[in-house]
């Protein structure tokens, strides 16, 4: 009979044998899968039309006009989104941001201006 360690040195061995053998099978069933998929793609026909030309379900349309709720029909008086806009000073829009040094130095300029203020607040 077999002693203690000798069992759990073979159970180690087949343990090990075991991963690689269920990783290579987990990469056989990858690749089985992957030509599976590949040989469906290629032979599957474009499926066929459900109506022709001559089998078309003809639509009926109707000219009916349709009745807006005079509660949503919009007045002529400007909209309150057009009110708010026409208060907003006007932007520029071509006006590119500002990049590189003259970032630097326009953020150096407010910089400054704001550590004077500070300096003034603080000697008042």
């Amino acid at each position: 009979m077999k002693t203690l360690e000798q069992l759990q040195a073979s159970r180690k061995r087949w343990m090990t044998r075991l991963v690689r053998a269920t990783n290579e099978v987990a990469k056989l069933d990858k690749k089985i899968h992957r030509l599976n998929g590949k040989l469906k793609a290629t032979t599957v026909l474009p499926p066929e039309p459900k109506a022709t030309a001559d089998k078309l379900p003809v639509v009926e349309v109707s000219e009916k006009v349709l009745d807006i709720p005079a509660q949503f029909v919009r007045k002529d008086e400007p909209q309150l989104i057009d009110k708010l806009k026409a208060k907003r000073p006007p932007v520029d829009k071509t006006k590119m941001p500002l990049t590189g040094n003259a970032a630097k130095a326009y953020l150096k300029e407010q910089s400054e201006a704001v550590t004077a203020r500070r300096a003034k607040k603080k000697l008042a």
